[in-house]
Parts: C-alpha cells; sequence; structure tokens
C-alpha cells in the first residue's frame, strides 16, 4: 500500500523549512560572536615550523638525519584560561599571539636512545620552546655562573633577538652533575604585568650550550587556586549527573537480563550498530598513528610501541566501545518497543522499507530542521548569557586532525557515539522505564533531562551551572520530540548537531577535500533521506508503515 502526504504534511514541512532557514540566517550571522574562535595568528603553517625547527637545530651544530620526526599542535592552557578570564577575548588574543603561546611542537628521536630534540615554533613564525635532552651523566664544561649566565645571554640576543635591558633576572640556579655542571635562569619581562601575571623566558646552560629554552606567562598561584575553586563545582555538578547516568545504565544492564529470560532482545540490531562503530574506531585508530608518535616512549622499541598501539587502540578500546554501545542498545530497545508501539520499531529505523515510509521522512525532516533550531538556540543563550557576565574559553580547534590522512572519519564518529549511546540512555531507556514504572510523562521528562544536563556540566563554562541549565532545557524539549515522533527523530536531531560540530575543523578549511568531506560527513542524514524522496517520487507515494512499528516487531 502507498501513503501520501496529507495537508497536515505539507504544513509540517514548511514549519520546519521555514524554521530552518530563519535558524541559518541568524546562526551565520551571531555564532562567531557567541562562540568565537581563539584568534589565532596563523603565518606558519605546520609544514613550514618544521622547516623552521630544522634550519634552528643545524644552526646549533645538532644533527638530526638519523632521528624519526613527529609533530602536533599546542598552546599554552592555563595562559590562555586566565588572559580570557581577565580580558576581552580578543585583547587576550592578542597577548597569546605576542608571547608565542600558540605553537607547532616538532620532536625528533631515536627508540631506546635517551637523547632527543623538541622545538616548537609559534604559528608567528618565533622560537617558543627548545630542549635537548642529555643523559645525565654526558660530559661536558663546569662553567662558573656567570660564564654560563653570558653564553645564555648571548643565545637570547643572538638566536631570539631579546634585549637583555627588557628583562629583569629572578632566579638563577646551577646543577653539579658527575662530568658536567648546568645553570638554570628565569628572566621577567620588566614592562609586562596583566593582573599580577608576568612574561618569562627560561634559558639552561648544559655544560657549555644551550640546551633549553622556553616562553611563557606565569600565571598568579593564586588565581591558580581560585580558577579551580570555581572549576570544582563544575565537577561536583557533573559528577551528580555521572552518578545519575550510571545508574540509568546499572538499569540497562538489569532490563537486559530480564528481557534475555524472556527471550526478547534484539541482539541482532544492537551490535550491528556496534559493529560499524568498531569498524570506525579501528580506521581512526590507524589514521591516528602518525601523531601518535608524538607521544613515543624512546624505552621502547618501535615495534613494541606498535604493536601496544594496535592491541590497545586498534582491538581492545574499539572492542570494548562497540561492546558497551551493543549493551546499551540492547537493553534500551525493548523498553522503547513496550512504551512506544505506534512508532517505528528500532530495527526498522534506517531499513531500506523504513527509510521508505512517511514514518522516516517526517523524522528525518524534523531532526535536521532541529538541528538548525539548536545552534540557533545556543547562540540566543549565550549571547543573553554573555551580556549578562556569563564566560567560557574561547575554542582552539583541533588542528592536529588536519594532518591525519582521513580527517571526516572524526566527524563521523564525533556524531554517532555521543548519539547513540546518549539517545540510549537519557531517551530511549530512561524515558521509556520511568514513564511506565510511574505513571507519569512529566516526571519521566524532567528526571532523564537534568541528569542528561548535568552530565555535560563539566565544561568549563562558568557560572558553573550554565551548561547544565541550557543542556536540561533543551532535553526537555527534544524528550518532547522523542514522544511524539519516536527515536528517529532525536537520533538525526543529537547525529547532526554533534557532527556539524566535529566538522568545523574541516568546514572552515579553504582545501577542497576537507571541506567537501567535512559538508558529506556532517549532513550524511540528507543522504536516506533523498533516497526517501525519489522513492516516494519512483512509488508514488510512501510504503505504509503499519507493519514497522514496534507493535509489530515480533520477530527475534
Amino acid at each position: 500500500m502507498i501513503e501520501k502526504l496529507n495537508l497536515q504534511d505539507k504544513y509540517r514541512i514548511a514549519f520546519c523549512i521555514l524554521i530552518s532557514f530563519a535558524s541559518l540566517i541568524f546562526v551565520q550571522r551571531y555564532f562567531k560572536i557567541a562562540f568565537p574562535d581563539a584568534s589565532i595568528k596563523m603565518d606558519t603553517t605546520r609544514e613550514e615550523a618544521q622547516e623552521l625547527a630544522e634550519q634552528f637545530l643545524a644552526n646549533s651544530g645538532h644533527d638530526i638525519g638519523e632521528y624519526i620526526h613527529a609533530s602536533r599542535f599546542g598552546h599554552h592552557t592555563t595562559a590562555k584560561n586566565f588572559l580570557e578570564f581577565e580580558l576581552p577575548a580578543d585583547e587576550a588574543g592578542t597577548i597569546l599571539n605576542n608571547t608565542n603561546s600558540y605553537y607547532w611542537r616538532n620532536r625528533w628521536f631515536i627508540p631506546e636512545q635517551k637523547e632527543e630534540y623538541k622545538v616548537f615554533i609559534s604559528t608567528s613564525g618565533n622560537l617558543a620552546y627548545f630542549e635537548h635532552q642529555l643523559d645525565e651523566d654526558s660530559p661536558g664544561d663546569s662553567l662558573t655562573n656567570r660564564n654560563a649566565q653570558n653564553i645564555a645571554q648571548f643565545f637570547l640576543l643572538g638566536s631570539i633577538g631579546i634585549d637583555i635591558e627588557d628583562w629583569e633576572l629572578v632566579d638563577s640556579k646551577t646543577e653539579k652533575l658527575k662530568n658536567r655542571w648546568d645553570h638554570e635562569f628565569e628572566w621577567k619581562e620588566k614592562i609586562f604585568n596583566v593582573n599580577e601575571s608576568t612574561h618569562r623566558i627560561t634559558v639552561k646552560v648544559q655544560g657549555d650550550k644551550v640546551d633549553f629554552y622556553k616562553e611563557w606567562i606565569k600565571v598568579p598561584d593564586v588565581w591558580k587556586r581560585e580558577y579551580s575553586k570555581i572549576r570544582s563545582n563544575n565537577d561536583v555538578l557533573g559528577s551528580i549527573g555521572s552518578a545519575g547516568l550510571f545508574i540509568t545504565i546499572f538499569g540497562i544492564f538489569i532490563f537486559i537480563l530480564v528481557r534475555t529470560q524472556k527471550k526478547d532482545v534484539r541482539w541482532k540490531t544492537a551490535f550491528s550498530y556496534a559493529f560499524v562503530i568498531a569498524l570506525l574506531l579501528i580506521l581512526q585508530s590507524f589514521n591516528n598513528l602518525p601523531r601518535e608518535l608524538y607521544a613515543f616512549d624512546t624505552k621502547e622499541t618501535l615495534s613494541v610501541f606498535l604493536f601496544i598501539h594496535i592491541m590497545m587502540f586498534c582491538i581492545f578500546v574499539p572492542s570494548m566501545i562497540a561492546l558497551l554501545l551493543g549493551m546499551l542498545i540492547a537493553g534500551s530497545e525493548p523498553a522503547y518497543r513496550d512504551q512506544y508501539p505506534q512508532h517505528l520499531s528500532f530495527r526498522h529505523i534506517l531499513s531500506a522499507q523504513g527509510i521508505k515510509s512517511k514514518s522516516f521522512f517526517n523524522s528525518a525532516i524534523i531532526g535536521i530542521s532541529l538541528t538548525f533550531a539548536t545552534f540557533a538556540f545556543q547562540t540566543i543563550y549565550y549571547l543573553i548569557a554573555t551580556r549578562f557576565g556569563a564566560w567560557s574559553p574561547t575554542d582552539v580547534m583541533n588542528l592536529d586532525r588536519l594532518e591525519t590522512y582521513i580527517p571526516w572519519v572524526a566527524v563521523l564518529l564525533g556524531g554517532a557515539i555521543p548519539a547513540l549511546m546518549e539517545e540510549s540512555i537519557s531517551r530511549t531507556f530512561s524515558i521509556s522505564f520511568l514513564q511506565k514504572y510511574t505513571k507519569s510523562t512529566v516526571f519521566a521528562v524532567l528526571i532523564s533531562s537534568v541528569i542528561w544536563g548535568l552530565g555535560h556540566a563539566g565544561y568549563p563554562a562558568q557560572p558553573f551551572y550554565i551548561r547544565a541549565i541550557e543542556v536540561s532545557a533543551m532535553g526537555i524539549f527534544i524528550s518532547w520530540i522523542f514522544i511524539k515522533y519516536g527515536i528517529l527523530a532525536t537520533l538525526i536531531w543529537h547525529f547532526s548537531v554533534d557532527a556539524v560540530y566535529s566538522a568545523m575543523l574541516l568546514l572552515n578549511s579553504t582545501n577542497p577535500y576537507y571541506f567537501s568531506t567535512g559538508l558529506v560527513c556532517a549532513f550524511v542524514v540528507l543522504l536516506p533521506l533523498v533516497y526517501a524522496i525519489i522513492a516516494y517520487k519512483k512509488n508514488g507515494g510512501f510504503i505504509v508503515s503499519d507493519n514497522l512499528v514496534n507493535a509489530l516487531d515480533t520477530e527475534i
């Protein structure tokens, strides 16, 4: 039988399209105001930074021809949080760029050899950090403190271009080793004083050579303690949310035991999703291997490192995550099936027949429009919150992802794992279970939404409760969508929101490959929707979904 769109469906579609376009226009204009990215002065690419680092080492007389190279992006997190907490974001960004606080980390090492080199080149093209790690028993000169200081000052002037007259020596210490003397000197910039913080440089002379240099911002200890105290409130709320989620997961496992005895668990359906996630996680693990070399422990051999990485991150971790995900779906699905017999069953939401149904079409339209509406809601929420004194650190994108072979895998995982796990826990099971056994929809929605919101309270946004309120409020509305339209609409919404956030790095790129793959993965849910529309045109309507609903899903 064929089912066509009725007048109510057309009104719903029109409303969803209107909401989507209005939200998109609003978000395009105000999103970056509500959620500013860190203002990184990106004058130097990763490749250029590596060339500058190699040139610095060559000029210093170091040969790295036989060394393995690895690189990552980094920044001074504590200094960034302090400056953005105390100053406007643009002013903090200027200081961070001027003090070389964003940098490309380069490391050269040889397995089973302690000697290695680290050279950090800032995104402005300056030396931010240098370390030549030597064995403590390596031979060298035993200079006086004064002679070592002269060498350090010559390095600062010749290699860094620092006029020592602008700096005040605040610390000097000597370490007498077995075969050499090492000297460490620390200066602070005389004119820099941002709310009791200081701009500092540290130079270490090992024997008669400069083998360590660091530029940094010393954050006041008082502020660190106060900030830690503030963040502890986030942790408390997050712990309450985590406890609620843990109890829910425990309930899901109990529910599995009960329904397994009745032979009423859809294992195949649950672990079909888990299997796909496991494959993506394995792909991601191999994809991340080159950048994981940066953390290589030189006490190991390269073969041991590769073996541990493959066994841990390519086999064990994907298997455990897939197992947990499969169990969550398997345990939450029966509760959903019992409570909502009229909705499209979990087994059929992405089946060929299910995609051709009007239920899928409506759910996809609602889920996608909710994605746009969510970004608009979050933008409005934080614009208002910021006006009333709310704060959160600017976002530093994960630039390391651009150096992987297939960066779009992270987009799919960034959308799929949170969507499947959180919707299974906080909607599919929690609402269904609480609604059935408390006989109160309001109670079920409130409890599940608040627990879900508290579970997101660990973010650094301040006041500590601001993120919990935002997510809880959003959870209440999404729960209503779940009850009225089923799990598919909320799955599509959750995947799309998280996937778009994960894809922003790629979407902001001028590289056609990055942009196109990021766009496709962020809106991959459009593919089955397009298939549904084509099938609708071809068949003259949708397939009737009466036999695809929970009430008739009796096959194990």
